[in-house]
């Protein structure tokens, strides 16, 4: 017998966000705002991360001209990243879901990353080569806190300061 019920799925797209480490539940936390003004927030794992990080090296080996694979090459600053963060502290009522899957499209001029809890949560983010080093960058720095094992950095062109303590006032998010 044939099921007529048809799935219905909310596709949320991500204008800003803030990434953090979240130390009581070992894992990075991203929180979005979209472009009606709402707010998501979802996890990903160390696990996740792993297999997803090869796939973000290797786009951005190839399209960011600026980066040319080097990542301390980029006139990037940590600081500048931060002034486009969405504010934690104006966030209420927002779902926290530990996505399962991050679906990945390649285009010439961004990357579209789909994170999905289940065929009715899902997130979309689209990031451009100069905003994928950003994002990098902060990912890389929060690496730092967690104090993950490294061996993914080590495997791509990144400074050789990945394995120094972060200083003691460095920020928990950005």
């Amino acid at each position: 017998m044939e099921s007529n019920v048809e799935e219905i799925y909310t596709m949320t797209k991500l204008i800003k966000l803030t990434t953090k480490y979240n130390d009581i539940e070992d894992r990075i936390e991203i929180i979005g705002e979209t472009s009606q003004n709402d707010y998501v927030t979802f996890s990903l794992t160390q696990r996740l991360l792993l297999r997803l990080l090869p796939s973000l090296f290797t786009w951005l080996e190839t399209h960011n001209s600026l980066c040319k694979g080097n990542f301390t090459n980029q006139n990037l600053k940590l600081d500048e990243c931060i002034e486009s963060e969405v504010k934690p502290a104006s966030i209420t009522n927002t779902q926290n879901w530990l996505v399962e899957e991050v679906d990945i499209t390649a285009n010439v001029s961004y990357l579209s990353l789909r994170f999905r809890k289940s065929h009715t949560e899902q997130t979309l983010l689209n990031l451009t080569a100069p905003e994928l080093v950003q994002w990098l960058l902060i990912l890389r720095s929060l690496w730092k806190i967690s104090e993950w094992h490294s061996t993914v950095w080590q495997q791509y062109p990144v400074d050789s300061d990945f394995n120094k303590p972060p200083p003691e006032s460095e920020y928990r998010y950005h």
